[in-house]
Order: C-alpha cells, then structure tokens, then sequence
C-alpha cells in the first residue's frame, strides 16, 4: 500500500501512485529473477566476492609495504645516525677550510634524519586516501637522506 505524505500541487495523486506501484513491480521482478536459491551463483555475489578478495589483497599489499618502508627508514636512520656521530668525531681533524663544508653536510643528515623519522610517522597514520602522498614523501625522505650520507662521506674524504 503507498501512502501519499505530500504530493506536488501540479502533480496528479492517481498518476504518483500509479508510477510507485510499477516501480515497485519492477523492482520486485529484477530481485526476484536475481536471487536463486544459492546466493554464490548470481553474479552480484560473485562480485562481492571478487571484491572482496581484491580489497584483502590491496590491504596485504599495503601492509607489506608499509612493512618494508618502516625497515628500510628505520635502517637508513640508523645509518644516517652513524655518519652523522663519526663526522662529529672527525670534525676536528678535518683541515678549516673543509670545516663549513663538513658542518653543511652534517646538518642536512640532521634535517634528513628527522624527516625521515616523520614521514614515517605520517605513513603509519596515513588512511586508505592519504597512503599513496604518504608513501611517496616517506620515499623522497629517504632519498634525501641517502644523498646527506653521501654528502658526508664526500665531505670527510675531501678533508
């Protein structure tokens, strides 16, 4: 039975109801033509399924990643940390005119090194939406900081 609450002033009830009734009819029809007695074998479930398993795989995959990431920024921190405690130590050996070169180099692993240490953070916060931009900053981070390590490593061999 169809309740009218409020009809449109120009509309006419009888033609409202009739076109409710039909629409009910159809949409009757096509859940009854698509529901049988298995739900796996109609092609709705199927997709579900399909879903589903592709929504566990992207989940997997990502967790993996976020895996690898977190190794990876947590050893390149490490070493950065590593580089960064020898220039200190061989800073007063390194001749004065190497010095701001060596210092310049030092602070840059710094900045990289916190970097690092945020975006990571970021990636382990970062929503389905926000994953892919998080991912990729994590990533540049952990360019910067490989070249401020090289950087370093040029500086101490140039002194």
């Amino acid at each position: 039975m169809i309740h009218m609450i409020h009809t449109h002033p120009k509309r006419d009830p009888k033609r409202s109801a009739s076109l409710a009734a039909g629409l009910a009819a159809t949409l009757g029809l096509a859940v009854a033509a698509g529901c049988g007695d298995n739900p796996k074998e109609t092609p709705a479930a199927d997709v579900r399924e399909e879903a589903a398993e592709a929504a566990a795989a992207a989940t997997t995959y990502a967790e993996q990643r976020k895996s690898q990431l977190t190794a990876r920024a947590s050893r390149t921190a490490g070493e950065l940390r590593r580089a960064i405690d020898t220039a200190r130590s061989e800073v007063a050996e390194v001749p004065e005119e190497a010095k701001e070169m060596l210092d310049d180099a030092i602070d840059r692993a710094e900045r990289a090194r916190r970097d690092v240490g945020k975006e990571l953070e970021e990636l382990k916060n970062a929503g389905a939406a926000e994953w892919e931009e998080a991912e990729q900053r994590l990533a540049d981070a952990l360019d910067e900081a490989a070249e401020a390590q090289q950087e370093i490593s040029a500086a101490l061999a140039g002194a």
